[in-house]
C-alpha cells in the first residue's frame, strides 16, 4: 500500500486502476512491500473508484514479469532484514 509521498495513508493513495476490457491497467508507484522483490506475485492496491478515496480501494494479485511492472531499488531497512 505504501506510496512515496502518502506513506502507508491509504486516504492518501494516488495509485489508480482502469477497467480495460476484461483487465485493469494500473497505474502508479509502490515502495516498501516488504519481501515483495523475491516473491512471484504481489498485492497491489490502487483506486478503482478514486472518488470514494481509500474506501474505493481495491486489491490487485501482480504476477512478477507482468509487462510495466519493474521492482526498484532495495531498501537497506532494519525491518527489511528481519522479515
Amino acid at each position: 500500500m505504501t506510496e512515496p509521498n502518502a506513506g502507508s495513508d491509504a486516504g492518501g493513495c494516488v495509485t489508480v486502476a482502469e477497467k480495460d476490457g476484461d483487465e485493469y491497467v494500473l497505474n502508479g508507484l509502490k515502495c516498501f512491500n516488504t519481501n515483495g522483490p523475491l516473491a512471484d506475485y504481489t498485492a497491489v492496491y490502487a483506486l478503482t473508484e478514486p472518488e470514494k478515496k481509500a474506501k474505493g480501494l481495491s486489491c490487485f494479485v501482480v504476477k512478477k514479469g507482468t509487462p510495466g511492472f519493474s521492482v526498484g531499488k532495495i531498501e537497506d531497512k532494519m525491518g527489511i532484514r528481519s522479515a
